[in-house]
């Protein structure tokens, strides 16, 4: 007893040291996304899928779907034939981490984690109109440069403009703005850049009629996965 809850101590403390280098897959809402699964069997009947990280929800089960979820996020799932996991329609509560567990025939099994985050932008529909972008579970486990920008139509950065009030943080970032008559129909984009490369970007089209704003349109700028790291559970009976 004493050596199997040692062992568990130790891989839970590898597993904390590496967490800062988990892989993560950057969206936007509205998107499809695929997380993928590292393993060796052939068979996605001993594959499980985790969401969550202090209190884990099993979303796959046996390599199916799991039909009892709490909320509509069943029919947005779907198991790929590598085992790997896509999620339709991506929403912001689908951030988060997920682990992917194949189990062998000696009850053994490898764990391999992967972070989401979701990009979006919400508006506060008050004068002056105020957006707001931001990626869902931005954590400090992710060791990487990230950036939001505002752009106007023709690509340009609003940041240097002088209209425009913005606030930038590592993870939100709100534009401020007192609409005129050239805002009707007009596109705001938040695009999302890691270490310097272009990951994705969410669009809100702004109309002068009556004050409404159309809901917003979110576009994805190619996604990069990176092989995730493999990390080795045995139990121990």
């Amino acid at each position: 007893m004493a050596a199997s809850i040692w062992t568990n101590i130790v891989l839970w403390a590898l597993l904390g040291m590496c967490k800062g280098n988990l892989p993560t897959v950057f969206s936007s809402e509205g998107q499809k996304v695929t997380l993928p699964c590292h393993r060796t069997s052939t068979n996605c009947s001993t594959t499980v899928w985790n969401y969550g990280s202090d209190k884990t929800i099993e979303i796959v089960a046996h390599g199916m779907v799991r039909h009892n979820l709490a909320d509509s996020r069943t029919n947005r799932l779907k198991v790929e034939s590598n085992c790997s996991l896509t999620i339709l329609n991506v929403k912001p509560a689908d951030a988060g981490q997920y682990n992917c567990r194949v189990y062998n025939s000696q009850l053994a099994y490898n764990d391999s984690f992967v972070f989401l985050t979701v990009l979006n932008i919400t508006s506060s529909q008050l004068k002056p109109e105020t957006l707001t972008c931001s990626l869902q579970f931005c954590t400090k486990h992710i060791n990487k440069d990230m950036k939001l920008t505002w752009l106007n139509d023709d690509g340009s950065d609003l940041m240097q403009d002088t209209r425009y009030n913005i606030i930038q943080t590592r993870c939100h970032s709100t534009l401020t703005v007192t609409l005129n008559q050239s805002d009707h129909n007009r596109k705001w984009t938040c695009q999302l850049t890691v270490d310097g490369r272009l990951e994705s970007s969410a669009s809100y089209i702004t109309t002068l009629s009556g004050r409404d704003s159309s809901p917003p349109i979110y576009t994805h700028a190619g996604q990069h996965q990176h092989s995730p790291i493999l990390l080795h559970y045995i139990l121990i009976l």
